[in-house]
C-alpha cells in the first residue's frame, strides 16, 4: 500500500492519465478492504500505512500541489466511494487528544487533524456540494466521540482559518447540540 503515497508523485503536474489511474486504484482498494470502516488493530488500512508519509508529504509540499491532487482524486470519487475512505482517515488520526479539553495543547492538535482531513478531502467551504453529503453521511452514520466531532466540526466551519465557528446552517442542522455551539473556540 505504500506505492499509492509515492504513485501520486507521477500525476502532481497535472498528468490526467495518472489520475485515471490512481482513481481506479483507490476505487479498488475500497472495494479490497484498504479502507475499513471499523477500527481493528490486527488488520493493516491504507492510512495505517501511509499516513505519516502523507503527513510529511503535506508538510513539504509549500505550493499545495500534493494536498490538491489528493482533493481532486476525492472529489472525482462518487460518494459511496468516499464514505470509507473518510471514515477509513478518521480511525486512524492518533487519539492523542482528550475529549472535550480546551487548553492550547488540545485545539492545537484538533486543528492539526482537521487540516490533514482538509489536505486529503480539500476545503469543503469550497470544494463542490458532494463534499457536505460525504460528511453528513459519515458523521450521522455512527456515534462518534468528541475528539473525531471536534476534528470534523473544525474542518466542516471556518475553525481552521479563525479558530472560531461562526453560525453556519448547514453545521447547526448536522451536529448535535452537546458538540455544536455557535462562537465556541475548537
Amino acid at each position: 500500500m505504500p506505492f499509492l503515497c509515492s504513485f501520486t508523485h507521477h500525476f502532481d503536474e497535472g498528468d490526467s492519465s495518472g489520475t485515471s489511474h490512481a482513481l481506479h486504484l483507490l476505487r479498488k482498494l475500497v472495494q479490497t478492504g484498504a479502507f475499513p470502516i471499523v477500527h481493528d488493530d490486527m488488520r493493516q488500512s491504507f492510512f495505517s500505512c501511509c499516513l505519516r508519509t502523507m503527513r510529511d508529504r503535506f508538510l513539504e509540499d509549500k505550493e499545495g500541489n500534493y494536498s490538491a491532487t489528493w482533493s481532486s482524486l476525492a472529489c472525482s470519487l462518487p460518494v459511496a466511494t468516499v464514505q470509507p475512505v473518510l471514515t477509513s482517515l478518521i480511525l486512524c488520526l492518533p487519539s492523542d487528544i482528550l475529549g472535550l479539553a480546551t487548553d492550547e495543547a488540545a485545539r492545537s492538535q484538533i486543528k492539526r487533524h482537521a487540516r490533514l482531513v482538509e489536505n486529503v478531502f480539500g476545503n469543503i467551504r469550497t470544494e463542490p456540494h458532494e463534499l457536505w453529503v460525504i460528511l453528513e453521511s459519515v458523521f450521522l452514520g455512527r456515534s462518534w466521540d468528541e475528539r473525531v466531532a471536534r476534528v470534523l466540526v473544525c474542518w466542516a466551519s471556518n475553525g481552521l482559518d479563525t479558530g472560531v465557528i461562526h453560525e453556519q446552517s448547514k453545521i447547526a442542522c448536522i451536529l448535535p447540540s452537546r458538540i455544536y455551539r455557535p462562537h465556541h473556540r475548537i
